[in-house]
């Protein structure tokens, strides 16, 4: 098969091989009950439809193709499904013990030097991270393989652009050899509510291949490991323990795929990681941030003041304040676990945390703040809660009185088709999503609020919306990033000044380090929670009854795995492989490609081959030129003509 050159007779040959499929006998048992599964159909229902199938197929090819209930597919097609595994903690103090073998074993604690039975404890699955990218990069290496790419100009532009732009990426690039296959991991450990009934929870534990670009990456999304509770939450140290075991091999020794029949390798290191002010510090083992020397990324001791019935702890900005680091911190984690009396701390922190354990890992840099929890559905949540609140009605800043007007002003926006979300009214604001208040803050507030917020509550708004918006810029330059940390700095000062010390919340104390994480790692968009809260929508639609929480979710996942990509399409995914194929062999033509047709010849040299950007394809559909997304532009910087 072949690709044509628009234009031109020319052909570029795909490469690559194609997945392998499923035996027949197991394909449809297969499919069948992915159908069940993400339909969430009954048993019954999949029922009739194998009778319809086995009766298209009787009449179409003189047999039946499929057993006749789904138990007994269910039982077809398990062995086919991916590798998980069950870790074991002790019911008796909670320590990791292993996991089980034999129905019958039991185990025995060196922790507390008790022993019972596994099927009396509490346990995670957990999904071999090694086997997820074997299959990824065997099924989809089309699409990953750009991960494997190298760079030659990391590091050296003047612009941050993807994380490959961030110093510390460029520091891991230097110390792996060219010759090496290696890509870099970032995972994310955050709580999902299930029931809205219950306080019960599930903790996945997710990672994404930072050289993928964001397009490619939010489709191959990694589950690792997960864990289930009620009204409480996972102990983090042993909770992570199966999965930062496997960290160290993959980044020493790697994981195995076959590529056009060759065996290579690949290694793996976990450089970041991305998680909520409320898991951030359970990870490190350091105070949350309503207790003294709550932030993870400084030493600031924060302030408890009252606020209405009660107290709380505020960060107003404070000149000088020393950054952690992770020697640091490891020594006052030792310290701290020596420790046999009150406060059971040193500098906030209270223990040893296991991600140290993770080479290439650092404890400090690597736990990055999450603008998406901190800004948008933090900072910027506060304040349009705060002009709105009837209790600051004798306030300057209270807006209660023009809320129709904004909401009328709301309403007159018409924003472009690709907003995923139109505007709602301030009525059913606890109803938005994270991306509905990034476009309230971002893109509506400032000309909403126009003539209606008073100018010096508006323009210290704007400080932050400003210092935002260059942080979440596709390309920064260094200065932008700095000016992005002073206005940060002024927002946090006018905080105290306009609205009191009681408003300088602790989200707000944390725009501050947004610069240094762009400088680390990229922008914004490159370490966001928004892809993994996505994931987390796919996990929760798995959950069908409060039994079995865990064993829903992970068959659940693994039956979608086991499908192989030419039979199904991962959500949300409309990629042609062939093209991306073709892109990767034309590209390999490093000067030039020759092309024809019936009149003449031509010669391209530099070819290159993009996907047609948004705002071209809105240009063209202006002239009525519709063209689809995806679609691949060849394009050469010169081209003789004979």
């Amino acid at each position: 098969m072949s690709q044509k050159i628009a234009g031109s007779t020319a052909t570029v040959d795909p490469v690559g091989t194609t997945p392998p499929k499923c035996p027949p006998d197991v394909k449809y048992p297969l499919l069948v009950h992915l159908l069940r599964t993400k339909h969430r159909v009954t048993k019954g229902a999949s029922d009739d439809v194998i009778e319809i199938l086995n009766e298209l197929s009787r009449d179409c090819l003189g047999k039946k193709i499929l057993p006749k209930d789904a138990r007994t597919v269910e039982m077809m097609y398990s062995s086919y499904l991916p590798t998980s595994e069950k870790h074991f903690f002790c019911k008796k103090c909670g320590a990791y013990v292993g996991k089980q073998k034999k129905r019958e074993d039991k185990y025995f604690c060196s922790n507390c030097q008790s022993s019972s039975s596994f099927s009396d404890s509490e346990y995670v699955y957990y999904l071999p991270l090694a086997d997820q990218l074997k299959q990824l990069f065997e099924t989809n290496y089309e699409e990953v393989s750009i991960a494997l790419e190298k760079d030659p100009r990391a590091g050296r532009s003047r612009l941050i652009t993807s994380t490959k732009g961030g110093w510390r990426y460029c520091e891991f690039r230097k110390g792996i050899p060219d010759q090496e296959d290696h890509i870099s991991l970032s995972f994310s450990c955050d709580g999902v509510p299930v029931f809205a009934s219950s306080k019960s929870s599930l903790w996945p534990v997710l990672c994404t291949i930072n050289e993928l670009p964001m397009t490619i990456r939010k489709r191959h999304v990694l589950l690792a490991g997960l864990w289930y509770g009620v009204n409480k939450k996972p102990e983090m140290n042993q909770f992570l323990y199966p999965f930062v075991k496997e960290l160290i091999k993959l980044r020493h020794e790697g994981f195995t795929y076959y590529r056009a029949g060759e065996k290579k390798t690949c290694k793996a290191t976990a450089l970041k990681n991305i998680s909520d002010s409320v898991a951030r510090p359970t990870l490190l083992g350091s105070h949350q941030y309503n207790g003294e020397y709550g932030c993870t990324d400084c030493y600031h001791t924060g302030l408890q003041i009252p606020k209405g019935k009660g107290t709380v702890r505020v960060y107003r900005h404070l000149d000088g304040v020393a950054r952690r680091s992770s020697e640091e911190t490891n020594q006052f984690a030792k310290a701290a676990t020596a420790l046999k009396k009150k406060p059971f701390h040193v500098m906030g922190i209270k223990g040893e945390t296991i991600l140290s354990y993770v080479p290439g890992f650092d404890i400090i840099d690597g736990l990055i703040v999450d603008y998406m929890h901190a800004c948008i559905l933090g900072t910027m949540r506060q304040f349009a809660k705060l002009w709105f609140n009837s209790k600051y009605h004798e306030k300057e800043f209270y807006l209660g009185h023009a809320k129709e007007e904004v909401n009328k002003r709301l309403k007159l926006l018409k924003p472009p088709f690709y907003f995923s979300r139109p505007p709602r009214s301030l009525e059913e604001m606890k109803f938005w999503k994270g991306h509905e208040f990034y476009l309230w803050g971002l893109i509506y507030s400032p000309a909403v609020l126009k003539g209606i917020l008073p100018t010096k509550f508006l323009r210290h708004w704007l400080l932050f919306i400003e210092a935002l918006f260059l942080l979440t810029q596709e390309s920064i330059a260094k200065s932008q990033v700095y000016n992005a940390m002073d206005l940060m700095v002024q927002f946090t000062k006018g905080t105290e000044e306009l609205y009191g010390l009681e408003h300088c919340s602790f989200n707000i104390h944390l725009g501050e380090h947004l610069g240094d994480a762009v400088l680390r790692w990229g922008n914004l968009f490159e370490h966001s929670a928004f892809l993994y809260e996505d994931y987390n929508q796919v996990i929760l639609k798995a959950v069908h009854s409060c039994k079995g929480v865990l064993d829903q979710v992970v068959n659940q996942i693994r039956t979608e795995r086991s499908i192989p990509s030419v039979l199904i399409t991962p959500a949300g995914s409309s990629v042609n492989h062939l093209n991306v194929a073709s892109k990767e062999r034309l590209l390999s033509t490093q000067n030039s490609v020759s092309c024809s047709n019936d009149d003449s010849n031509a010669l391209v040299f530099s070819p290159n081959v993009e996907e047609i950007p948004g705002e071209t394809r809105l240009a063209l559909a202006s002239i009525n030129v519709s063209v689809k997304p995806k679609t691949l532009l060849c394009f050469a910087n010169r081209i003789l003509v004979n």
